[in-house]
């Protein structure tokens, strides 16, 4: 699934592979392909009977682990969202919703708010656990303000608070990301 071949998942699951086994950190193969962003095989797979809102061991959906490098990661979010259904709103073990983790990371693909680079500030706890997945809460990918768009053409509510009381807006700030800034705040402005 590595590479995105949805051929080959769809072998693999007319063949008997479980839509929705697990891994050690409790993720499907939906939810890989989203940490991937294919958003393909995210649809083969919800085509095949995956369950959408399932939780990884952090309380993870699909959709809060959408911190790809792919430009078809607005695609896969779109996919789970209106095809699947999927959750907008829907919190990970310290209350943390899609839209505070996309305000919150750096994208693998490079592509960031150069000011952010500093770094040395305090962590959150979703900085902790990002950092554990591999995701950078420094920095800001330009895809971010594709994908919080995305998430609040959704209904994701602007003011909801993580387990330490931060909304997206603080973790946009926190990690200096204007483009997610400037979405955030014309979305509370239209309140």
């Amino acid at each position: 699934m590595a590479n995105g071949h949805r051929e080959e998942i769809r072998m693999l699951l007319e063949a008997g592979a479980a839509v929705d086994r697990k891994d050690v950190k409790g993720r499907t193969a939906l939810m890989r392909a989203c940490g991937e962003g294919h958003g393909s095989v995210a649809q083969a797979l919800f085509e095949a009977g995956a369950t959408v809102d399932l939780k990884d061991a952090n309380g993870r959906t699909a959709l809060m682990l959408m911190f790809a490098s792919s430009s078809d990661r607005e695609h896969a979010m779109r996919v789970l969202l209106k095809k699947a259904g999927a959750v907008v709103d829907a919190a990970d073990c310290n209350r943390a919703t899609a839209l505070c983790i996309v305000a919150c990371q750096r994208l693998r693909d490079g592509g960031c708010c150069a000011s952010a680079a500093a770094g040395g500030r305090g962590s959150s706890g979703l900085e902790r656990r990002q950092r554990e997945d591999g995701i950078d809460a420094r920095l800001c990918g330009n895809g971010n303000r594709g994908m919080s768009q995305v998430l609040l053409e959704a209904g994701a509510a602007v003011d909801l608070q993580d387990s330490t009381g931060r909304v997206a807006l603080m973790f946009a700030s926190s990690s200096d990301c204007e483009h997610v800034m400037r979405v955030l705040l014309r979305a509370a402005g239209q309140k």
